[in-house]
This record gives C-alpha cells, structure tokens and sequence, in this order.
C-alpha cells in the first residue's frame, strides 16, 4: 500500500471507531463489541503468521496492523477515552505509526485524534485533560528527537553506520545518490577506476615513453587515491583501518 492509502486507511478507521464508541444506541454494546474482537484479531494473528510465513509480499502486514488498531481503541473508548486507564495505548499506536509506516501517517493518526478527542475536555479536568492532549501532538516529534540522537551515539560508538548524511528532496535524484555514503563512495570509485581503464588502454598502445611514464604516474596516484578513499570509509564505518601494502 502507498503512504497515501495508509493516510486513509488510518484516518478511517480511526474516526470510525471513535463515533462506534461514542454513538449513544452503541455504547452500551462497546465492551461485548470489544470482547468480540479480541476473539477476531486472537484467531487473525494466527493466519497473519501462516500468510507470512508462505509469502512475505503481502497486504497483510497492514490489515492485521489495523486489526490492533480498531482493537486498542476499542479498548480505550469502551473504558472512557480521556478517564481510561488505558489512554496511554494512544500514545504507543502513535509511536508504532511512525516507526512502521512514517511520521506523515503518525502525525495524521495524532492530529484526527486530537480533533476528536477536543469535544470530551472536561470542565471539572480542563489542565489534565489538555496536558495529555499537547503530549499526544508532541509524542511523535519528540520520538523522533530521542530516536536520531540514539542512532548517532551508536555511530559514533561503531555500532551502526547511517547511511544517509543529509536529508534530500524525492524530486533531487542526484541529491538521493550523492546524499547516500554507500552510493557517493560507489560513484567515485567507479569514475576513477574509468579512468585507470582509459589510462591503461592509452598506455597499452602508445610507444611514447614520456607519455607512458605520465600515464603510469597518472595510474599510481589514482589507485592510491581509491585506496585511500576505502580506508577513509572503512575506519568511519567500523572504527578500525585493516592495514595492507
């Protein structure tokens, strides 16, 4: 599915299963309801996995990704939304959301529940209620904070290697390769190496010994150039250079 289906999708289900929860010919039939569905997604998780384990490619994933999510606010709005114990449930959907789909759809999930949840502010806990709601807008941010910060610290500790050096526009396919540490190394080296194999070819069929011996300098300085540029990214991927001659 492409991120704007899933934008959608969540939009959707979400909305729906509010007005389920809150709808007052309904309401009162939200706890079986929900009962009824733990039931569903226990005996669909069981498929999910025999599906996956057949045939990776397959929509799947999304629909038992929605399953949990129709059933944690099912959970949350049978149990009082803003007075459940369970609230905190909205929270870690919308962490999940952007780790499994993007933070596009994360902050798509927060702000509908945000303007749904707006009309259930109660007199009685008006700071409370909107201290949880700023937290729901800023959880995914801040997640995101947390979560570059992490991976740096792991970089700069060996462990990982971020590919990505900056952040580039999808309509820049230059951008998206250059942008890449892999892809930038790849293209450099495949240009010098174009030019050692040009290099060796005019060398192979010229008789100048002038021109042979400025070639062959030309060969030396770009293979230890390339050599060079190995090592660089090896120690700054790794943190250790393999020694060689």
């Amino acid at each position: 599915m492409s991120q704007k289906v899933h934008g959608i999708a969540v939009l959707v289900v979400t909305v729906l299963t509010y007005l389920f929860t809150v709808h007052p010919s309904i309401r009162p039939l939200t706890i079986r309801f929900f009962i009824f569905y733990c039931y569903f997604t226990f005996f669909g998780s069981f498929y999910y996995f025999a599906i996956r384990r057949r045939n990776s490619k397959t929509n799947t994933t999304s629909i038992f990704i929605y399953l949990l999510t129709v059933t944690a606010l099912l959970l949350v709005g049978a149990t009082g939304w803003f007075h459940s114990p369970f609230f905190y449930m909205i929270y870690l959907l919308a962490v999940f959301y952007s780790h499994i789909f993007s933070r596009v759809i994360a902050l798509i999930f927060v702000f509908v529940m945000t303007g749904l949840l707006i009309p259930e502010i109660a007199s009685n806990t008006y700071m409370f209620d909107v201290v949880r709601l700023l937290t729901l807008v800023l959880i995914v941010p801040v997640v995101e904070v947390f979560q570059t910060a992490y991976l740096k610290l792991n970089q700069n500790q060996k462990k990982i290697l971020i590919l990505e050096t900056t952040k580039v526009e999808k309509d820049d396919p230059v951008g998206q390769i250059t942008g890449n540490k892999v892809h930038a190394l790849a293209l450099h080296l495949r240009a010098r190496i174009g030019d050692i194999k040009q290099y060796a070819s005019i060398l192979k069929r010229n008789k100048d010994n002038k021109k042979s011996n400025a070639y062959g300098k030309d060969i030396v300085d770009i293979s230890e150039e390339m050599l060079g540029e190995i090592d660089k990214f090896e120690k700054q991927a790794t943190g250790r250079r393999i020694k060689h001659s």
